[in-house]
């Protein structure tokens, strides 16, 4: 497994994703993403999601984009 870990302060799961651990999201069948939320409390919590299950269950918003002149 490829696991990516995420720690979170709160409850609600909303994190960032980079666009290459969201491109190994759709394409390695090996990645696995776990967030721990409450993550500085006694009362965090461990969830795990493959790339397919990240991709069925959380919807993706762009945050920013690289521009470059076209050649």
């Amino acid at each position: 497994m490829n696991i990516e870990v995420k720690g979170i302060n709160g409850e609600a799961p909303i994190y960032i994703l980079t666009a290459g651990e969201y491109e190994q999201a759709i394409t390695n069948v090996k990645f696995m993403l776990c967030l721990v939320t409450n993550a500085r409390s006694k009362n965090r919590q461990l969830f795990c999601y493959t790339g397919k299950e990240l991709i069925d269950k959380f919807t993706f918003k762009p945050l920013q984009y690289r521009v470059e002149l076209k050649k």
